[in-house]
């Protein structure tokens, strides 16, 4: 007897993405919640195997930040146990040394496999709009030079982004287990430029954790470090991006992300909604 009803005249309920990092997270603490809810659903019958799947991808979005982080204790771990082992050449049971056998070649296909899990989807994306603008765009050469500088800043931006939320999303899990409820409430859509102070305030806990891991590194070797860079980096300049992509954008980079004149019959041009 129930009905799902689609109302389309309703104005103001667009789902825009939120305008800075900290209202991002105050989203993602309430999606996260009620993705974890969907454990529940998972057993239910009646369930077509894609809506299991789909159900399922957006849970692990979220748990694979426990992940990710279990693969760096792990690591840094074996790092250490390798530094701190002892090497034995020779044994009793045999004359000849046994000299330390090495897999570069494995090492290799794990980073390559990675690089093409993470990276892969965005280059596709750049790929398919690249032809888009080659083929539709009255200015391809611009639009292209727009597009990959945007695609690098993405890059960029999102790669300093994800161990923040990583510390994030594993602080919204401890609160969801301990049982506080986040609500639902409204997100903010407004602009608004957040104060280095308010950064600080909110991002102490994830430079304190960029300090330690930094120490950690070093302490084991600097090379240790080197390989932990990006995410250090994220961690220890987490107060500068909330306040730096709070702000407007600059000509510049307003001129890389879109278009400043866009032309008709330009599919990347950015045209003002009907009133």
């Amino acid at each position: 007897g129930w009905r799902v009803a689609l109302v389309t005249g309703l104005s103001g309920s667009d789902e825009a993405s939120p305008p800075t990092l900290i209202d991002m997270a105050a989203r993602d603490r309430r999606w996260m919640q009620g993705n974890l809810q969907h454990m529940a659903v998972l057993p239910a019958k009646g369930l077509a195997p894609i809506s299991r799947i789909h159900l399922s991808i957006g849970i692990f979005s979220y748990l694979s930040s426990v992940v990710w982080l279990s693969m760096l204790l792990v690591g840094l771990s074996l790092v250490t146990q390798e530094k701190g082992r002892e090497i034995s050449y020779f044994s009793e049971e045999s004359l000849y040394p046994q000299w330390p056998t090495f897999d570069p070649d494995a090492g290799l296909h794990v980073l390559f496999g990675t690089i093409a899990i993470v990276f892969l989807p965005k280059l596709l994306g750049l790929f398919v709009a690249l032809l888009r603008v080659i083929q539709k765009s009255a200015t391809p050469v611009v639009r292209s030079l727009q597009l990959t500088l945007g695609f690098l800043l993405e890059l960029v931006v999102s790669a300093l982004m994800a161990p923040i939320f990583m510390l994030l999303h594993l602080q919204f899990l401890a609160e969801i287990f301990l049982g506080r409820d986040s609500g639902w409430n409204a997100q903010n859509r407004r602009h608004r430029n957040i104060r280095i102070g308010e950064a600080i305030k909110f991002h102490w806990m994830h430079v304190a954790c960029g300090g330690l891991l930094t120490a950690v590194a070093i302490s084991i070797d600097e090379s240790v470090a080197l390989w932990l860079s990006p995410l250090i980096a994220g961690l220890l300049l987490s107060p500068f991006l909330t306040w730096y992509t709070s702000r407007r954008n600059s000509n510049v980079e307003a001129w890389t992300l879109c278009p400043l004149r866009p032309r008709e019959g330009d599919p990347f041009g950015v045209r003002r909604a009907p009133a």
